[in-house]
């Protein structure tokens, strides 16, 4: 019979830790590296979009305004054009977003 040693690996409590700490820091460095590189780390500017003529957008920082006029008219010029019975019965709503 051949003499076979068997070998035991043990780990004393603080190599444990020290372990379990070091694959967590390494596993919090990996995430944020693959969220740079795989996420939307772009934001808006990254988006394409498609603008018609009459939209109109002020990007002021991470605030983005976008106003459109689908008529091309005021609301001045509108109530100019109208009769005073329209107006009566048409409201108007303007919705902002924040």
């Amino acid at each position: 019979m051949s003499d076979e040693k068997e070998v035991r690996f043990e780990l004393m409590v603080w190599q444990l830790v020290i372990a379990v700490v070091v694959v967590m820091f390494v596993a919090l460095i990996f995430g944020f590296w693959a969220g740079k590189t795989v996420g939307f780390s772009g934001g808006v500017d990254a988006v394409k979009t498609i603008i018609p003529d009459y939209c109109s957008i002020n990007k002021q920082g991470s605030d983005i305004t976008i106003k459109c006029n689908e008529v091309g008219l005021s609301l001045d010029e509108v109530c100019k054009i109208t009769s005073e019975g329209f107006r009566s019965k048409v409201k108007v709503v303007s919705l902002s977003g924040r």
